[in-house]
């Protein structure tokens, strides 16, 4: 059976590598991420994403998979019937891997969509109103795993920098453990990234 198995892999990388360019670089940017709910009054979170990628290519086609470090959620702002300032942040922060397929256009113009699966890393609350600051861990509220699907659009030059805007939505309810104010809780992530190829 491993025998076996080492022939698939070997295979695999043998079609990959047959007439195609490889190349890759580090990937880095600016994530805005929302959850797609039925509870009102909240704002988008703003954060980073940092990470690595790859890239097989055959002309216009290519195929290309990633890792990044991806910090998510949503942030509740607003004031309180006393008058104090509400900041309330829900930070959750994955390890994802999007396969993406790419097809590209001339002058290194390129479409881009692909599956992309999750691990959450952490999961914290940040409660801030008034003078009153506490974080909790609600790491045991949310599942593990996130699928999503990727689209956006973007720029490779000659020289290996690239540029380029994705959102990515996910399919299914990360919210295991309802809460007072709802039961279902989707990813919901806008990305403007650049790239650098090594």
């Amino acid at each position: 059976m491993t025998k076996k198995i080492a022939i698939c892999v070997s295979l695999l990388f043998t079609g990959l590598s047959f007439g195609q360019e490889f190349s890759y670089g580090a990937k880095f940017g600016a994530v805005v991420s929302d959850l797609i709910t039925d509870r009102s009054g909240m704002n988008v979170r703003t954060t980073v994403q940092v990470g690595g990628e790859a890239e097989w290519r055959w002309n216009n086609l290519s195929f290309q998979p990633e890792l990044m470090y991806s910090r998510q959620g949503e942030v509740e702002r607003g004031v309180t019937q006393d008058g104090a300032r509400i900041d309330n942040t829900l930070k959750l922060d994955y390890m994802i891997m999007p396969l993406m397929g790419k097809y590209y256009f001339n002058e290194g113009f390129y479409a881009e969509a692909g599956p992309q699966v999750g691990y959450l890393l952490l999961a914290n609350y940040r409660r801030q109103e008034g003078s009153l600051r506490e974080v909790t861990n609600v790491r045991g509220n949310y599942s593990n795993f996130d699928l999503s699907g990727n689209i956006g659009l973007g720029y490779l030059t000659d020289w290996g920098f690239s540029v380029g805007l994705r959102y990515s939505m996910g399919f299914f309810n990360i919210l295991e453990v309802p809460t007072e104010n709802t039961t279902s809780q989707r990813n919901s992530v806008y990305q403007f990234y650049m790239g650098m190829r090594f």
